[in-house]
This record gives structure tokens, sequence and C-alpha cells, in this order.
């Protein structure tokens, strides 16, 4: 693809406190003064992806007076705090898991569990289906919570960012990570590029190991994979503390 092409060279994310005050920052900016061009608007509130990522993006095209970046494209992505929690725990939950939930690629009951929580933390914002439908998808909400475990592995994921933190010393490093949920206990072992063949073997026979023991996880993850988490998300890197509380809000244990 051709650089002038791509929507999103460039970005700015913006976290406001409600949707109301999404549309009160688009407004603003829509109707504010600039030489840039307004190209597109979607509106992933009122149209969710299939993933169940909501907010809002306007796509600019620049239009000052450095001619260098003429034609260049720039997304704002605007979201509310619950919008952004719910980005977020994808984002953390995905590279722990070695899954692309953002572009809705994984495991169906991962999938399955985001569009869910996606649904009822639109409730806590907006009002919008009957009380039946809201108490079915609540339901169901709690049932994938509870078959993932879903709560305790958050807590895992993020006490293992402190620990990768803390051993990381270049970013082809590999870490192998033993996850107990019920006992809390995570044990890390860190692999030079040079013995990725021993830690994905490693990491496999592990797999079938716990293959019937729903309290034990492996996960493989590279420093780079958690050094690029950290800059996506530098004010929430690994903290998912805000999607837990509002997963508690709509009545998740």
């Amino acid at each position: 693809m051709k650089l002038d092409r791509m929507e999103d060279i460039a970005g700015c994310r913006i976290v406001v406190a409600d949707q109301a005050k999404v549309y009160l920052v688009r407004d603003k900016i829509v109707n504010g003064r600039t030489r840039n061009i307004l190209r597109r608007e979607r509106n992933y509130i009122q149209h969710p992806k299939d993933s169940g990522y909501r907010g809002l993006h306007l796509v600019y095209r620049y239009n000052g007076q450095k001619t260098t970046y003429s034609k260049h494209y720039v997304e704002l992505q605007i979201r509310s705090k619950i919008q952004h929690s719910w980005a977020t725990a994808v984002e953390v939950v995905g590279t722990f898991t070695g899954q692309a939930l953002k572009a809705s690629q994984g495991t169906d009951d991962w999938l399955n569990f985001f569009r869910l929580a996606s649904i009822a933390f639109e409730e806590l914002e907006e009002r919008k289906i009957s009380d039946q439908d809201y108490e079915q998808n609540r339901v169901a909400l709690i049932q994938a919570v509870k078959d993932l475990g879903v709560l305790p592995r958050l807590k895992a994921f993020a006490v293992s960012t402190e620990l990768l933190e803390e051993r990381t010393e270049n970013k082809s490093d590999y870490f192998l990570l033993k996850l107990d949920v019920k006992a809390s206990n995570i044990q890390v072992r860190k692999f030079p590029v040079s013995e990725l063949q021993s830690a994905t073997e490693l990491y496999s026979d592990l797999e079938k190991q716990f293959e019937n023991d729903s309290d034990k996880d492996v996960v493989l993850v590279s420093a780079s994979s958690v050094n690029g988490l950290k800059k996506a998300y530098p004010n929430y890197f690994a903290d998912t503390s805000d999607f837990a509380k509002y997963l508690k809000q709509v009545g998740i244990k």
C-alpha cells in the first residue's frame, strides 16, 4: 500500500469521561477552524465492529504548510473511558494469548467474551436494548467469564508484565510464563533468541501437560510484543483494572 493511502500512518487517541463527551469533542474538532480536510468519519459507537469495538474515528488529510506531508492521512480515535478499558483489555489478552483479537482473529471463546462484554458495557453508558435481551447477554457473559477464568487471568497478565519489565535486557528475548490461576502464581523463564527452538518445544510440551487443567495456562511471549503493548497503551500498560471494575458493575464477580 502507498503511504498516501494509509489512513492511520499517523494517529491520535483521545479518551474522555463518557459518550456525551465523545460527541462533544467530535463536534469541536469537526466544526473547528483547520486547513486539514475531513475525508472520512466512522462511528463505531452506533455501528460497532464485529469484535465489539466501539469508538469514533475521524480521518483527516493533511493540508498544512509542510508540503512533504500533503495528502497523507491522520486518524483521530475518540473513546469514552469504558470503551478504552475494553480496547485495552483486548490488547492485553491478545498479547498474552498470542491472538489477533483486535482484528477479530482468535479462539471463539475469547472473541465471544469480548463481544458480550462490549454489549454489557454499552448498557452502562446508553440503555438501548430491552431488559430481557440485556439479561440474556449478562447471563451469557457470566458463563463466559467463568469458563475462561477471566478475572484471575487478567490479574496474572498484569503481574507478568511487571516481572517481564524487570527481566528484559533486549527486545529479542522470549519469556515462557506458567500461570497457576487458582494459586495466583506465575513462573517466568527467559530465553535468548538463540534458544527460541528450545522455548517453543518446552511450550508445546507444557501445553499438552496442561491441556485438561483449566487452572493452568502457559504462554510464550516476546519482549518486543510486550514492549509494543507498553508503547500503544502507556497509561494502561497491562492494567485491566478499569475493565474488571466495569465487569463488576454489570454483575460479574
